[in-house]
């Protein structure tokens, strides 16, 4: 049966997710905490979720982060022994009805461009694709390797956010970046901001890159990175749904050693 998961705590639901995601086509793996990091910064909300359910257990999810009229799919799983039952259908039946009625617009999620299946499963029930998004990253400690001198990061003690030229995905935008309370940090050079880095400190991962327009060309952001690295507790750095037709973004990556690791499709549907 299919039912909100109002009643499921994270730490029930943690267990179900490893299960899910154990065999994925990117295996993920997520102690409590990284856990609790991304519910919270995607805006999670239970009351809107859905889950399967066999006997009272928890089989299957749909974590759902709403914003206004806006929707998020901030993961989507069933357990191994229980798929191929139609009961991925189901769930995204069940769930786009509740949003629906719960007064949602739109509907959006990401789906890696290998999970063929999965791609398909979300156009028969309306989803079309919006853009390509690309992950990149880089071990750690191949920046730690690296040195620079040109600039600074100093954490911002009053957050201010710019919106620049490569739309962010809803895992890295604005509200994301505050409702997880990323670290953001100012960008500084010769004792003058230059911009700044938004960084995802729990789950090893930029955010966001902005650099003032008139201060473009000086490297500023490639050496932003190089010195984020000395405050990472992760193996590696990512930079995951840059979005695929902005250029620059791609260019200061690969520039900086990072390599692509995955792609993925933004999809949207209007409810």
């Amino acid at each position: 049966m299919t039912n909100t998961l109002s009643t499921i705590s994270l730490p029930s639901l943690l267990e179900t997710f490893n299960d899910v995601f154990s065999s994925y086509d990117v295996p993920i793996f997520m102690d409590l905490n990284q856990l609790v990091s991304h519910t919270e910064s995607i805006g999670y909300r239970k009351e809107d979720s859905m889950g399967l359910f066999d006997q009272g257990r928890l089989v299957g999810f749909l974590l759902v982060g709403r914003r206004g009229t806006l929707a998020y799919d901030g993961a989507t799983g069933i357990i191994t022994s229980y798929q191929g039952k139609g009961l991925a259908h189901l769930l995204i039946d069940k769930t786009l009805e509740h949003l629906k009625n719960k007064g949602a617009k739109t509907f959006i999620l990401e789906v890696i461009d290998t999970n063929t299946r999965a791609k398909e499963l979300y156009r028969k029930h309306g989803f079309s694709d919006k853009r390509s998004l690309l992950c990149y990253r880089i071990d750690t400690q191949k920046l730690l390797h690296k040195e620079q001198r040109s600039v600074t990061l100093v954490d911002q003690t009053s957050i201010t956010l710019h919106e620049g030229d490569c739309v962010a995905s809803w895992q890295n935008n604005n509200e994301s970046v505050v409702q997880g309370k990323f670290r953001v940090m100012d960008v500084i050079a010769h004792d003058t901001i230059r911009g700044q880095i938004c960084f995802n400190q729990t789950k090893g991962s930029i955010a966001q890159i902005y650099i003032n327009e008139h201060d473009r060309g000086h490297k500023y952001a490639q050496n932003a990175i190089i010195e984020l690295s000395k405050y990472a507790t992760t193996p590696s750095l990512s930079m995951l749904n840059v979005d695929k037709a902005y250029f620059p973004m791609q260019a200061l990556l690969e520039n900086s050693g990072f390599s692509l690791f995955l792609t993925q499709t933004e999809m949207e549907k209007q409810l």
